[in-house]
């Protein structure tokens, strides 16, 4: 039986984070649930390849929230609202230590030191450099953004 070839840069439900590395050729990680996936795209690069995959440019989700939510910097971006995807940025894209979260992924979190432990479901963790207000803040910012996707998809008015 041949199995199709998964796209190393898609970004699925088991998708747990993306994170800039710093190293000589790669420059960022896709950490999935059973591996990691070291690539030449930039994390922005990454975003706008699956906003597009799913048929929304990466630029146009982040306008879009910009204007219904009032969010004006570490915008949380819906990858797939019907696959439930949303990638939560803790650090801004621009910044060389940018990191975005899948929020469903996220199990808990815990402060360390001045920085983040973020624990996800399959009971790994990765560590941010930036407090656990800023992740909880972050966190809490994606989470309206689903329920009022959510209760769009349950109380849609019929015509």
């Amino acid at each position: 039986m041949w199995r199709k070839k998964l796209d190393p840069l898609r970004i699925t439900w088991n998708t747990k984070a993306i994170v800039a590395v710093e190293h000589a050729y790669y420059r960022s990680a896709i950490l999935n649930q059973h591996e990691k996936h070291l690539t030449v795209k930039s994390v922005k690069e990454i975003m706008n390849y699956n906003c597009k995959k799913f048929g929304v440019p990466y630029e146009r989700q982040k306008s879009n929230i910009k204007t219904n939510y009032k969010i004006h910097n570490k915008i949380p971006i819906p990858i797939s609202t019907k696959y439930g995807v949303y990638m939560v940025p803790i650090k801004s894209e621009r910044n060389p230590k940018c990191v975005f979260l899948n929020y469903y992924q996220v199990y808990t979190t815990e402060a360390f030191k001045q920085r983040t432990i973020v624990h996800f479901y399959d009971d790994t963790r990765l560590e941010v450099d930036v407090s656990e207000n800023t992740v909880s803040q972050q966190l809490n910012r994606t989470g309206r953004i689903i329920a009022n996707d959510v209760r769009e998809l349950f109380y849609a008015r019929s015509n």
